[in-house]
């Protein structure tokens, strides 16, 4: 975390190990992260202040490069870090660096990150914190619930879900509770299954195709929710040999077509 210094006589300066923090900054930018972009949570009045310091920064560092600095919604990143239970993996981190981390998912993947704090309890669903119209507490919870997952099922299936981008991401899982076809239940077998079978074969896809959405599952669920699913297996496992014997690469399972289009498709 950067101080505000002094730009003008770059009075950069990091106690714990008596190096500059500007060139701390620049290892970071150059080196270590790389990042393609900058979000300044906007919550204070002296965000515009480090906006403006971190520009200021990356013209010296990477004059050639721009990488731009943005603003940030700051209110789904608060209410993540008001809400222990969805800490995984964080527990070590203080609420600071938990609110940035969720701001940064949140400019990644605003969907997933919002639904990251859905339940099927309205008592605990953090969604319901949204501030959504200043009359919404008048109306029963579980009816605007209802309505909010109606239009997460909608967003979801329009956007279209990539399952190797999110089984592994605890944040992301709970957009597959809406891909239509699946449902939480069926949503988490599919993960778990894929899961354990990567585990116990060398990490050999357990998902390598759309096909097997209907043997994991049932054929109707995988008939249903196919369209809606892209399967694009990690370019790790597709450079394998048994993986490029296995007969299973198709690549329009990496688009939205529906399976019982291909024929036409390739046609």
């Amino acid at each position: 975390q950067l101080t505000q210094p002094n730009l003008s006589q770059c009075e950069f300066y990091n106690e714990s190990n008596g190096e500059s923090e500007f060139s701390s900054f620049k290892k970071m930018i150059t080196e270590k992260f790389q990042p393609d972009i900058f979000v300044v949570s906007a919550n204070h009045i002296k965000s515009k202040i480090i906006k403006d310091n971190i520009t200021f920064l990356l013209k010296d560092v990477c004059p050639n490069v721009q990488i731009p600095v943005v603003y940030g919604n700051c209110n789904i990143p608060y209410i993540f870090m008001m809400t222990p239970n969805l800490h995984v993996g964080l527990e070590n981190y203080n609420s600071f660096i938990k609110q940035a981390i969720s701001l940064a998912r949140y400019k990644q993947n605003p969907l997933g990150e919002i639904l990251n704090l859905w339940t099927e309890d309205a008592n605990t669903n953090k969604c319901l914190s949204l501030k959504l119209h200043h009359l919404q507490k008048k109306i029963n919870p579980w009816k605007i619930m209802e309505r909010l997952r109606l239009e997460a099922v909608r967003v979801v299936n329009m956007v279209g879900l990539d399952f190797y981008k999110l089984y592994k991401l605890d944040h992301l899982k709970k957009t597959l509770n809406f891909c239509c076809g699946l449902g939480p239940n069926k949503a988490n077998r599919l993960i778990s299954y894929t899961i354990d079978y990567e585990s116990k074969n060398n990490n050999f896809p357990g998902l390598p195709s759309r096909n097997e959405i209907a043997l994991i599952l049932t054929p109707k669920v995988g008939d249903n929710a196919s369209g809606f699913i892209r399967v694009k297996v990690p370019a790790c496992n597709t450079t394998r040999k048994e993986y490029q014997n296995s007969n299973v690469i198709n690549y329009l399972d990496m688009t939205r077509i529906h399976p019982n289009q291909y024929g036409i498709t390739k046609g």
